[in-house]
């Protein structure tokens, strides 16, 4: 069984309420951090050091996406409002009003050039990048949206609803493909894996396995966390994936044969205190970025042995 060693590389503070959201920065090892107090700001993973605040909203921000190309920042609010802003001059450009429930998430689809936000009203709304205009909505559920990730081919749209379902769509024309009660609860958090093997977390607690094929089939189900499962990142270069709890842990598997490798807590670790919402994995640093209810960002160093 591989072996993974884990080094905490930084541990940032500054934000004054809970941190939802992660993006990359504007530069090669920095990062975006999202916050319930209205702030998003630009911490450096490898020198570290005090943040640059780069944009401020009036609410709570759950979601946050970067669109280096154009210099913009999207921030999703916990009142469905979505402001796009200049990354360097700080201006908002526009603010985007489709949405009666929290953006939980958004996905920036940069091979169509298409911003994707799942939506507290169980709404999907597509819009155009640059120039966000609205292209498509997809009432998906009466109840929340809460995650959203492109297959690596990036031809299948997977989405995670609070009425317990996974919603599988056409990453071109939005129509469903596949659609099943996947847990006992709301689910969370998705992450494919380069096989097109899916993951999904939720407030069940556990982690399933979906193997690829005509359609989805459950392959694994684990009891992962304590208690909900908030993200999955993957880690393809390393071949292993991390997920985030909100019992205050993080765990890395094999992505292989799921075996569980690492635990990162607080205990043994010096980790986070609170609910672990947001993880972000940054290849080329090594590194794995967490964020959750402390206020704390923390950078943790992955090696394979």
């Amino acid at each position: 069984m591989s072996t993974v060693q884990v080094h905490k590389r930084h541990h940032f503070t500054g934000h004054k309420n809970a941190i939802y959201g992660l993006a990359t920065g504007r530069q090669p090892g920095t990062v975006l951090s999202a916050a319930g107090d209205g702030i998003i700001a630009e911490w450096d993973v490898v020198n570290g050091g005090d943040a640059q605040l780069l944009a401020r909203v009036p609410t709570q921000v759950f979601s946050v996406v970067h669109m280096p190309e154009y210099e913009l920042v999207v921030a999703g609010q916990m009142n469905g409002g979505i402001h796009v802003m200049n990354t360097r001059t700080n201006e908002e450009l526009r603010h985007l009003a489709k949405h009666t429930g929290s953006i939980f998430y958004q996905h920036y689809d940069q091979e169509r050039q298409r911003l994707l936000v799942a939506g507290g009203d169980g709404l999907l709304s597509v819009w155009t990048v640059p120039d966000f205009q609205l292209l498509h909505t997809v009432q998906l559920s009466e109840n929340q949206l809460r995650y959203l990730t492109l297959s690596p081919d990036g031809n299948t749209l997977a989405v995670a609803c609070s009425g317990n379902y996974i919603h599988l769509l056409h990453a071109e024309t939005y129509q469903v493909r596949q659609q099943w009660a996947a847990h006992d609860n709301s689910v969370f958090s998705l992450r494919f894996l380069p096989d097109d093997t899916l993951i999904s977390g939720s407030r069940d607690a556990y982690l399933k396995i979906w193997s690829p094929g005509d359609a989805y089939q459950l392959t694994h189900a684990i009891p992962a966390h304590l208690f909900t499962v908030n993200d999955i990142a993957g880690m393809e270069n390393l071949s292993f994936f991390a997920s985030a709890g909100r019992d205050k842990h993080v765990k890395l598997w094999d992505a292989s044969t799921f075996a569980l490798l690492k635990v990162i807590d607080h205990e043994k670790m010096e980790g986070h205190t609170h609910s672990v919402n947001r993880l972000l994995w940054l290849p080329a640093e090594q590194a794995l970025v967490t964020a959750g209810d402390d206020r704390s960002i923390m950078v943790w160093d992955i090696a394979r042995n």
